[in-house]
């Protein structure tokens, strides 16, 4: 992915949900129709963010920190770092923060032929860039870092290991960088030389991003438990988000009112679509089957529950039943999860 494509990708509009009948409608409807709304429902629900109260708290946990690195003097400044188990959502969540950022420092320019851009002097023009996006990969190397900044901004990939850093950083303030987000860190391993080599050129990087006001956004798997959180310098900086997956313990009632409070949310956004469905039909009659089948997983739950709608609205039950939820296939890991859950 380039700039131009994460461009597209934030100011692209969600896909707009089908307009709701109720079932006696549906039912008079023509099977040319009734394909069409099929249709219609199955192209909004996979293209929809699946929000929750614990979502939003997160992303205002991200908020606060950015807002104070802002405001923060120049210099080196707080990395944060979104961490939980695989699957959870870490990327989901912030993607959708970091493409608000760039609608927000794009709205108010000219994009009317593609790409938005900017002067950063009276001489210049350059793209506007708020948001850098790249995926650490397996035992990278600084220059391969280094290449894939460079292709997200369509320069030149060429030249020695500090030529091209010389080239990322000059890039920051001509770009007007807000964000560099690394994704998939949990493969950094300073045990390899690359790896140290890598995470030093993080923090430098951070360095001269707090020069000119941006913020260092790494994500990954676990990273409580990694070598990243051991680097001293690292550490002194990294504000950390932890996502974990939905649970309900016996006696736990926060726990189960969480859970609930999530589902019923869900549910609401849900039910216009489900005519035949009532409320209590996610939040109470199927929380247990939903939990024990997805472990709290949001992309098992995102998955599950999409598909339980699009089976309820092809097989005219019009709601949700335990017969639709366990019927979908979920992912290995949820597969190999579930009947531990059963015992």
């Amino acid at each position: 992915m380039d700039s131009i494509t994460w461009h597209k990708h934030a100011v692209m509009s969600a896909p707009e949900p089908p307009e709701p009948f109720d079932l006696k409608e549906l039912r008079s409807l023509s099977p040319d129709e009734l394909h069409l709304h099929q249709r219609r429902l199955a192209h909004w629900l996979p293209g929809r963010f699946v929000d929750s109260q614990l979502l939003r708290d997160h992303i205002a946990e991200l908020n606060a920190s950015w807002y104070y690195n802002e405001a923060c003097m120049p210099g080196s400044k707080s990395i944060l770092a979104v961490t939980g188990p695989n699957t959870i959502g870490k990327t989901t969540l912030v993607r959708r923060w970091a493409e608000g950022i760039h609608r927000q420092d794009v709205g108010a320019v000219d994009a009317s032929n593609g790409q938005p851009r900017w002067n950063p002097s009276a001489q210049i023009q350059a793209a506007l860039v708020p948001v850098i996006w790249v995926s650490l990969q397996a035992r990278s190397k600084i220059a391969e870092l280094n290449t894939q900044i460079l292709q997200f901004l369509n320069y030149p990939t060429t030249g020695q290991i500090r030529a091209m850093t010389d080239r990322v950083v000059a890039a920051i303030p001509r770009h007007r960088v807000r964000l560099l987000v690394v994704d998939d860190v949990h493969l950094l391993k300073t045990s390899h030389r690359d790896g140290q080599d890598v995470l030093d050129h993080l923090k430098h990087l951070n360095t001269e991003l707090g020069e000119h006001g941006g913020t260092l956004v790494l994500i990954g798997a676990d990273l409580e438990y990694t070598d990243i959180v051991e680097d001293p310098q690292i550490a002194g900086r990294l504000k950390l988000i932890t996502m974990t997956p939905f649970e309900v313990q016996d006696g736990k009632e926060d726990q189960a009112r969480v859970w609930q409070s999530f589902l019923a949310e869900t549910e609401d956004e849900l039910l216009p679509y489900l005519p035949a469905g009532q409320s209590g039909m996610l939040s109470k009659t199927a929380a247990g089957l939903i939990l024990r089948r997805t472990q709290g997983s949001m992309r098992d739950i995102t998955a599950l529950l999409n598909e339980a709608t699009l089976q309820a609205a092809t097989d005219d039950t019009w709601k949700i039943t335990a017969k639709h939820l366990n019927r979908v296939k979920l992912s290995a890991r949820a597969a190999i999860e579930e009947p531990l859950r059963n015992r």
